[in-house]
């Protein structure tokens, strides 16, 4: 009696283990690339739901896949890891301050510079270039010229003041805003109405601010629906290009 057996080559076998790992790491990373991608539009949403639509604009992401720097699994050099990262680009305090502000509990907010922290009021512009007014962009823009020169003004209570400008003129439907400074004969131009002073800005030892999204909860969301994501890729690079199987078969014949 004589009996044999067939078997893929090993060589084939270190082929298909190859590409069952190829299409493993890029499920992975296109997983990946969607949690983050899905979590910063989550962010978004919850933000714009809670009037920060102007800030929500700062939150952004980038991945491996984004990036296109999956690395080889098959290198053998170091362990195989993808990832990716919300975050909000550049240096602006104001933004990083307000996006750490209204994504934390009960944020209280100092002044990091000076005792107050300045709110700019309807009467003078909110914002010079692509940032906001501030006491020092109000004189840095020329508006100590064009509106007049901010005077200092203690409030009634110890925590709040003022900024004003005397002798300016007002849009005369409203009563205020689009403010500028008076002619020397001292007469409003025509559509202005003159008033003694405005309140260019308003002044204050400290604010708190109360969560209004949070960053952590969304991506946890997120996170717990990668295995979901990673198996539909996998079927779906399973049906684009299914491999060969690896065969393990046997035959022979006896005679007695």
């Amino acid at each position: 009696m004589h009996f044999t057996t067939r078997t893929t080559p090993p060589s084939q076998l270190l082929v298909q283990r190859k590409l069952t790992l190829k299409r493993l790491s890029s499920a992975v990373a296109r997983g990946v690339d969607d949690t983050v991608r899905n979590t910063v539009t989550d962010t978004r949403a919850k933000m714009v739901g809670a009037g920060l639509g102007k800030l929500s604009r700062a939150v952004r992401y980038t991945s491996d896949v984004k990036k296109r720097r999956v690395p080889d699994i098959g290198d053998g050099r170091s362990r195989w890891r993808v990832g990716g990262a919300m975050f909000a680009p550049g240096r602006s305090e104001r933004t990083q301050g307000a996006l750490a502000a209204y994504s934390q509990a009960n944020t209280t907010i100092v002044p990091r510079r000076g005792r107050w922290l300045a709110f700019a009021t309807d009467e003078i512009p909110q914002r010079v270039g692509r940032y906001k007014m501030t006491p020092a962009l109000y004189e840095a823009g020329g508006f100590d010229r064009k509106i007049g020169e901010l005077e200092f003004i203690q409030s009634k209570k110890p925590n709040e003041a003022f900024l004003i400008a005397r002798d300016v003129q007002v849009n005369a439907q409203r009563g205020f805003g689009q403010a500028r400074r008076l002619p020397r004969h001292g007469k409003a131009r025509q559509g202005k109405k003159a008033v003694g002073f405005i309140v260019a800005f308003i002044l204050i030892r400290v604010t708190r601010r109360s969560q209004r999204f949070n960053p952590k909860a969304i991506m946890r969301n997120q996170v717990a629906q990668l295995p979901r994501r990673i198996r539909s890729n996998l079927r779906g690079s399973t049906q684009r290009a299914a491999p060969s199987p690896v065969v393990f078969s046997s035959g022979g014949s006896f005679s007695a």
